[in-house]
């Protein structure tokens, strides 16, 4: 980006940023498509599939709260006031569980992970507690419980990484009008 008499033109930094964060959108977006095929692929064809009792050893659990905004009515001028009042409500609970399992005299450690909301409400496990789990085998001989169980999830996990992507490409597309822009009235 040089003009005619030879000296560098300036790039604002509003174009720089545009440019930077169209970029991490794509990268962002493809790396996760990677991701989600590579860890589905490799669930889906693992030799070894099986359902193992699995032993609660640790439970933790985050709490979900959404805000509501509530109107306040004057009694005395019968008007509603613009003004609200933000109110914290419980939406949900997130549970961690630490669970070990056994096969064939190994002792194996992984982590699962359930959601209660308003329409899935259930019942949360206590340390000591079994459930039966299912496992694979990963490339490594490994044993551990699927992140990704159906092909339905990665389409739909994909999907939003599409989205992303060509966001991030219009993004570096508004950043590179702005680099054109900018020569245009430079030069």
């Amino acid at each position: 980006m040089v003009s005619e008499n030879g000296f560098c033109l300036p790039l604002s930094v509003k174009t720089i940023i545009m440019l930077i964060i169209g970029i991490i959108f794509v990268y962002i977006g493809i790396s996760t498509i990677y991701t989600n095929t590579k860890v589905y692929n490799e669930y889906a064809k693992s030799s070894d599939i099986r359902k193992v009792e699995a032993k609660v050893t640790d439970v933790k659990v985050l709490t979900i709260y959404t805000t509501e905004s509530q109107e306040h009515n004057d009694i005395e001028t019968k008007k509603k006031k613009h003004k609200t009042d933000r109110i914290k409500k419980e939406s949900g609970k997130k549970y961690t569980y630490h669970i070990e399992y056994n096969i064939n005299d190994k002792v194996y450690k992984d982590t699962i992970y359930e959601h209660s909301d308003y329409n899935n409400k259930i019942e949360p496990m206590k340390i000591g507690d079994t459930r039966e789990i299912e496992v694979y085998k990963n490339k490594n001989g490994i044993y551990q419980v699927p992140k990704i169980k159906s092909l339905e999830y990665v389409k739909e996990q994909n999907l939003y990484s599409y989205i992303m992507i060509v966001v991030g490409i219009f993004i570096c597309i508004a950043g590179f009008w702005g680099i054109r822009g900018k020569q245009k009235e430079k030069i």
